[in-house]
């Protein structure tokens, strides 16, 4: 008798921890992690050797489901302040911490549509005297039947866009700038769990351990 009462509570134990876990997630802002990977598709000779055609490339940022839109426009969602950009294209690794009023997800529904990354003040090394200045993310469907409205994307499919592409923009003085380009070739949206409710499965995970003893006992 005594064995099923924490048979029973063992059950009650997995299933408050899991509902809680994704009512938790429901109730708040959800941050969501954008990432995808390519092959570089233009190197500009200025930088060579650092960019060859055809080096793997990837890429990730952040940005809260719940951020709003900073333009009137109802074709036009601009998105502030996207966050942890990391992009490595070949051995090149560059970062930008993001967060400011530079950094942006623009959506546009159009007669094409389009969702646009821009990260300012990024960190990577110079290269042949050039420093780098932005990191992007380019998707456009020439359709414009992609988006139906201006709202920030919590999915993405590749297969919607014709043009995917992720760049490298970088600056020496007068000179002309130069773009290291990526055609991407796998995007996807994942929710980055929160820590209230990493806690909540946590405590149910205790809780599962110090049953499963009981009934060894």
């Amino acid at each position: 008798m005594k064995k099923n009462i924490l048979k029973g509570l063992f059950t009650l134990a997995i299933a408050s921890s899991v509902i809680l876990g994704f009512s938790y997630q429901r109730a708040d802002a959800v941050p969501l992690i954008v990432s995808f990977e390519g092959s570089v598709s233009t190197a500009p000779v200025e930088l060579a050797p650092a960019f060859t055609v055809g080096d793997n490339v990837s890429g990730s940022f952040i940005i809260e489901s719940s951020t709003s839109d900073s333009d009137a426009d109802p074709n036009l969602g601009l998105y502030i302040g996207p966050t942890d950009f990391n992009f490595l294209f070949g051995s090149y690794a560059a970062t930008a911490a993001g967060g400011s009023p530079g950094d942006s997800v623009l959506v546009r529904n159009l007669a094409f549509d389009s969702y646009g990354v821009n990260a300012v003040r990024p960190v990577g090394s110079d290269v042949n005297g050039y420093f780098l200045t932005n990191l992007g993310l380019y998707l456009q469907d020439s359709t414009g039947t992609v988006f139906n409205t201006d709202a920030l994307p919590t999915s993405l499919n590749l297969g919607d866009f014709d043009i995917a592409e992720a760049t490298l923009t970088f600056q020496h003085g007068t000179l002309p700038s130069q773009n290291v380009i990526a055609t991407v070739s796998s995007i996807q949206v994942q929710a980055v769990p929160e820590p209230g409710t990493l806690l909540l499965l946590g405590s149910g995970l205790a809780g599962l351990a110090f049953f499963r003893r009981r009934l060894r006992a």
